[in-house]
């Protein structure tokens, strides 16, 4: 009996394998009722194998109506290769569950037998639900947007055009449909720019956004990559609006712009003209001054207007009307100043540093005119006939002015190595018009102004910009 035997093991595994297959497996008799089924299939209806076996299929399947006048004979049905649909079962409770079902027939002791494999798909449908909402909403919103919505696949193919592209285009949706834009007839430097601007959303996986022109009118497109459940890129939609009037109220943004641009260079050019004039006429008033000190505070005024002057030019001049850079300013206004002096000084150094500072007019006017005010007292009065051999050093003589910024305050440091600052002169109570006009324009910047006076002197001011 040994091939009994085998026979018998073999059938023990095949039982052992079905009764805990991941599917449902029924076995139908020829009589139409449950011979076998196993824990799969039972589970999801709430019943147990027990209780199935012996039941037909309309005790479980509220769809199953069968008209034995129209099935094939039996020959037929064996054979038929396995046949997939989808159905319902009724659970124990009453509930019904979307099921999937494959049947194949058997002839077993001269009668057909049906063995069937279940499959509960609730999972799959309440996924396919989602899906088909989730398009409906698509294709409700992008029927009834005001711009132009397609879809493309790896082909640069339309999968979809809203009905927004005929009025655009004059070509009906349908028509889109499978096809490039090559093949609908677009210019061939547009097809290239869609090829390309749909090539690089599947190869970067990322939105692109372009603007183009057609026929007259400028549309603002945005690309953007559908995936597929495995992440991948499976298509591209893109939408597209009119952008016309916004373009052309941009040009008359910008052609305003430029004209104000204009406007404001001529104003800066007028009102260092005027300055000019000011300096010019109190120069030609100094000359006809005999008294020396009168002289000298024409000549002090002169350069402080000339201080002014140089920032309108230089703002004038540069492409930032709003600001200036400021250390190139100071190395201009000293070099005024230097020259303004020569023959009465000494030669002197001047060191300047602070690149890549930008200041406002509010700001660099006062600025400039304490820098003006305490160059030239340095210029005066630090650096008298014999001052090195007064100091007894072989000290070159020089003016040092820095500009340093942190993340909130400017400092301006002008210092000299001369003679320094007398004690007995205070600077924030002095008679000096220089003086003054420097603690005054520190109050008005809202700075601190500290001064030391070993090794020279040094006017430190720190101020919010």
């Amino acid at each position: 009996i040994t091939e009994r035997k085998r026979t018998e093991q073999k059938l023990k595994l095949t039982q052992f394998a079905i009764d805990r297959a991941s599917i449902g497996c029924w076995w139908i008799d020829s009589e139409g009722r449950v011979f076998y089924v196993n824990d799969q299939a039972c589970q999801p209806l709430g019943y147990t194998p027990e209780e199935m076996i012996g039941m037909t299929a309309q005790d479980f399947d509220p769809d199953f109506n069968i008209d034995t006048g129209k099935l094939p004979s039996t020959q037929e049905l064996l054979a038929m290769k396995s046949s997939t649909f989808e159905s319902r079962h009724r659970r124990k409770d009453g509930s019904t569950i979307p099921v999937e079902i494959t049947v194949n027939f058997a002839e077993f002791d001269g009668k057909l037998h049906v063995f069937c494999f279940s499959r509960d798909i609730t999972e799959r449908k309440r996924a396919e639900a989602a899906l088909q909402g989730s398009e409906e909403r698509f294709r409700a919103l992008a029927e009834n947007s005001t711009d132009t919505i397609m879809r493309f696949d790896r082909q640069y193919r339309h999968l979809y055009a809203n009905p927004v592209v005929e009025k655009i285009i004059g070509i009906p949706p349908k028509e889109f449909i499978g096809k490039t834009h090559q093949e609908l007839g677009f210019p061939g430097d547009m097809c290239l720019l869609w090829k390309d601007a749909i090539e690089q959303v599947f190869q970067s996986r990322d939105a692109r956004r372009h603007e183009f022109q057609l026929d007259g009118r400028w549309y603002d497109w945005m690309l953007v990559p559908e995936f597929d459940a495995l992440g991948q890129t499976k298509a591209v939609i893109a939408s597209a609006r009119d952008i016309t009037e916004r373009k052309q109220a941009e040009e008359k943004i910008q052609a305003s712009l430029q004209e104000k641009e204009v406007l404001l260079k001529e104003i800066h050019h007028r009102v260092k003209n005027n300055l000019q004039i000011i300096s010019s006429l109190l120069n030609l008033q100094k000359e006809t001054v005999k008294d020396e000190d009168s002289r000298a505070m024409l000549e002090d005024s002169g350069r402080r207007v000339r201080s002014m002057a140089l920032i309108h030019e230089q703002l004038y001049r540069s492409g930032n009307l709003a600001r200036i850079d400021f250390t190139n300013y100071i190395r201009e206004l000293c070099r005024n100043l230097l020259h303004s002096h020569n023959g009465r000084t000494q030669a002197i150094g001047l060191d300047i540093r602070g690149d890549g500072i930008f200041l406002g007019i509010d700001t660099a006017v006062p600025c400039g005119l304490m820098i003006n005010e305490l160059v030239t007292n340095s210029l005066k009065y630090a650096f008298p006939k014999g001052w090195q051999n007064a100091c007894g050093e072989d000290v070159w003589p020089g003016i040092k002015i820095e500009l340093m910024t942190d993340s909130h305050e400017l400092t301006l440091r002008v210092a000299d190595n001369g003679i320094g600052l007398p004690e007995e002169i205070d600077y924030r109570n002095t008679e000096t018009l220089g003086l003054q006009l420097v603690t005054s324009l520190a109050n008005q910047l809202g700075a601190t102004l500290e001064v030391e006076r070993q090794n020279g002197t040094t006017f430190q001011i720190t101020f919010l910009p």
